[in-house]
């Protein structure tokens, strides 16, 4: 093999490259002038079989090394820095899971053979023989490291620990404030399922980071501390640790972090995460992250947090132990009023899960504003009765209300509650000025002593609401409370809601989605999704007032309910006035195993759905869903000529099937229907209505539910069974058997449905 024309060839980086080429070749390099070869660790040669490179005198290490390394030909100059170990010089990345070479000498010295002052990145995992990585010659030596990873190291009790003279240490303090300064560059700091760690650091001084941003320290079940002292008595040492009134703390007045942003602390054994005397590595945190951290009881002291001020996200998760987030240590009260105030200004997202024994986020003493707040979660807080606990209060009595007028929410845009055990009440009829008024969603779930959602009294403050999910709250009986009962609400103000989408599941003793209500000055006219699903007790879905007006409404799912009416009676009209409902939007509909439901409305009226595309419905028993104009059938829900050509999914039951068949509608009626869904075929010698697909020229998926028919590969008689007719049922793409526990064969040789799924591309047995 002749390679020409080359005259410089590099090769850098390559830490697995073991050799040029394997091959058995002769090699020539006639015009190659150049090689610079550098951070190749696993090179031991360049070429074992001929090589030929007439116009080669040396091997440079890097580009500017111009005098480089020359052993009589190339081969045997590659061999011998390997032999000397060059390669792993002038590394920027180091895993030393892809070196275990390094990790067996590690021990002796590994700057023999590491350049520390190049490396950027360092990531060391799986390795059990070590109780600490660095000592402080080597720290000193890693000046641009700017990441370090380490990972499952069983044995590993620090990462740094001081070893030897007492000079080197004292030299590397530069002032009275007896810190060390070490890592200058370095950016991020990951410890990660290390179970014998305890501490971070080991030494008689304090440490500094100029440049650390991030730490994060997880799945480390004994590390107590970040850094850990000892004193130096002549020749004696003893261990002191960051101890205050008997509690560890993991940051202590030995640690400088100045530029700290984020902090994760995992599944740790700390019992305090700062000392006051340690906000010089606070005054810039934007993230914290605390999780599984059993033996904490509290996250914050009111006097560190005035040391938060830059604190972006707060997420706390999974700590057994926690009572309440800000302990009452030291209060400061404002000179305006006779409160005390705590303030977090840039705090965007708040994220509260799994705190078994936690009570509040902090002590009714407090007022706690939160100006920027867009996102609060809380979730799995089962002893949780308030936001703002009271348990020491006997001033007054909010009965188990979650947000009090002690907390402010200006800007909070979404917030989540779920498995609070003890709250009845979300919101004080007093809130804090302007709080929730910029809400936009609103999730709860599980929480079974909760009555209501929304007082009447508090409807102007969450006009903004945009979405609201309220699923398994076992005693709620109210959502929308537009009056109290005996008592009006005065009509004095109007309420423009603008609420998009409302999902409300399993709510067993839920009575109203909204109260009745008669006056015009609270509308719901931006509605566009409602599905209510599992809800029982619910008689009536819309009140009249609420129901006029939903003309932008696109989804409506009812399933599984014991409604009875979907829009309540008008108790101010007459009954001889009839009604329209224009649902002009809407363009799908879901009636699903509604046992009750017996009207759209109880009163003379007509409805008109001009958009309607998907049309579901099944075990609707008492209401009849199809009619047509010139039947006797008193108000169906819909009459075929008006809605079928518009629809592209349909349901039909054994009796719709029935009126249909019996019926003469024009060819095309049926055309644009692209799914069907046939059900309640309940009689043992049902025949599957084979014959009934011919109207559907377009069909593409068929759903048979509910049925008992033995199978579906024969016409209804025999008289109908003839090629001509076979040619006119569509073929479709998809098909679904639900419930269909009678059938004996699917498939017959020859029959009408082997030319129906002679395009089948799914098949579906339920």
């Amino acid at each position: 093999i002749v390679f020409r024309a080359l005259k410089h060839l590099e090769l850098h980086c390559l830490q697995r490259l073991v050799s040029f080429c394997s091959g058995n070749y002769t090699l020539r390099f006639p015009s190659l002038e150049q090689v610079t070869l550098s951070q190749c660790p696993r090179m031991k040669n360049f070429y074992q079989g001929v090589l030929s490179t007439p116009q080669l005198h040396k091997v440079q290490l890097t580009a500017t090394d111009f005098r480089g390394r020359w052993v009589g030909d190339l081969n045997a100059t590659v061999e011998q820095l390997y032999k000397e170990q060059i390669g792993y010089r002038g590394l920027k990345n180091l895993k030393l899971s892809d070196f275990p070479e390094l990790i067996n000498i590690w021990n002796r010295n590994p700057q023999e053979m590491l350049d520390f002052t190049t490396l950027e990145f360092l990531e060391f995992c799986d390795s059990n023989n070590l109780r600490y990585i660095f000592n402080l010659s080597m720290v000193f030596r890693l000046g641009q490291l700017r990441q370090m990873e380490i990972k499952r190291c069983n044995n590993l009790e620090q990462v740094i620990k001081e070893e030897g003279s007492i000079t080197m240490v004292e030299e590397a303090i530069t002032d009275n404030s007896k810190i060390i300064n070490i890592f200058p560059r370095l950016q991020s700091i990951t410890v990660e399922s290390c179970p014998d760690i305890t501490s971070f650091y080991l030494g008689s001084k304090g440490l500094e980071c100029p440049s650390l941003l991030e730490i994060k320290i997880t799945n480390c079940s004994n590390m107590t501390t970040l850094i850990s002292t000892f004193s130096r008595d002549e020749d004696k040492e003893s261990i002191i640790g960051d101890e205050v009134d008997n509690v560890s703390t993991f940051f202590s007045d030995k640690t400088h972090f100045p530029n700290l942003k984020e902090l994760v602390l995992s599944s740790i054994s700390i019992e305090r995460i700062w000392l006051l005397q340690a906000f010089c590595s606070t005054q810039n945190l934007t993230t914290l992250i605390i999780e599984g951290c059993d033996n904490l009881k509290h996250v914050l002291s009111d006097s560190i947090v005035e040391y938060l001020q830059q604190l972006e996200c707060l997420e706390i998760s999974e700590c057994k132990c926690i009572h309440e987030i800000i302990s009452m240590k030291k209060i400061i009260k404002e000179a305006f009023g006779n409160r005390y105030l705590i303030c977090f200004p840039r705090l965007n997202s708040l994220r509260l899960k799994g705190l078994e024994k936690v009570i509040g986020f902090c002590h009714e003493d407090y007022t706690v504003e939160f100006p920027t707040l867009k996102i609060l979660e809380i979730e799995s807080c089962p002893k949780l009765e308030g936001f703002i606990h009271n348990s020491m209060s006997k001033e007054i009595s909010t009965d188990a209300i979650f947000f009090n007028n002690k907390v402010a929410f200006p800007n909070l845009e979404k917030i989540t509650i779920s498995h609070l055990r003890k709250a009845k009440r979300i919101w004080y009829n007093q809130l804090h000025t302007s709080s929730f008024s910029m809400l936009k969603e609103l999730t709860v779930k599980d929480c079974h002593a909760l009555l209501n959602i929304f007082p009447h009294f508090l409807l102007r403050v969450f006009k903004r609401l945009e979405k609201l999910i309220v699923t398994d709250c076992a005693s709620l009986e109210e959502v929308f409370q537009l009056q109290v009962q005996g008592l009006d609400v005065e009509e004095k103000y109007m309420v423009d809601s603008q609420l998009k989408e409302v999902n409300l599941v399993c709510l067993p003793k839920l009575k109203h989605v909204w109260t009745k209500y008669h006056m015009r000055n609270i509308s719901f006219e931006s509605l566009r999704q409602v599905c209510i699903q599992e809800c029982w007790s619910l008689k009536t879905l819309f009140p009249f007032s609420i129901a006029k007006d939903l003309q932008q409404l696109e989804r409506l799912t009812i399933d599984n309910c014991g409604l009875e009416e979907i829009v309540s009676k008008n108790v101010e009209g007459s009954d001889e006035q009839e009604i329209c409902f224009a649902l002009n939007q809407l363009s799908f509909l879901m009636l699903w195993y509604l046992p009750y439901l017996t009207c759209f409305y109880p009163g003379k009226h007509r409805t008109t759905w001009p958009a309607l595309k998907h049309l579901r419905m099944s075990w609707c028993g008492r209401i009849k869903i199809f009619g047509h104009e010139k039947s006797q059938i008193r108000h169906p829900l819909f009459l075929i000529e008006k809605v079928i050509p518009q629809l592209e999914e349909v349901s039909f039951s054994h009796d719709d099937i029935a009126m249909i068949s019996d019926g003469r509608f024009v060819a095309d009626l049926f055309c644009n229907v692209k799914f069907l869904r046939i059900s309640c075929y309940f009689d043992v010698s049902a025949v599957f209505p084979i014959s009934f697909l011919r109207r559907f020229y377009n069909l593409e998926g068929l759903d048979v539910v509910s049925c008992r028919f033995k199978e579906l590969a024969s016409f209804e008689s025999d008289a109908c069974e003839d090629t001509d007719m076979i040619i006119t049922i569509p073929k479709i793409k998809k098909l679904k058997l639900d419930m269909v526990d009678n059938i004996r064969h699917l498939l017959k040789q020859d029959s009408p449905l082997d030319h129906i799924c002679a395009s089948l591309e799914c098949l579906e047995l339920w």
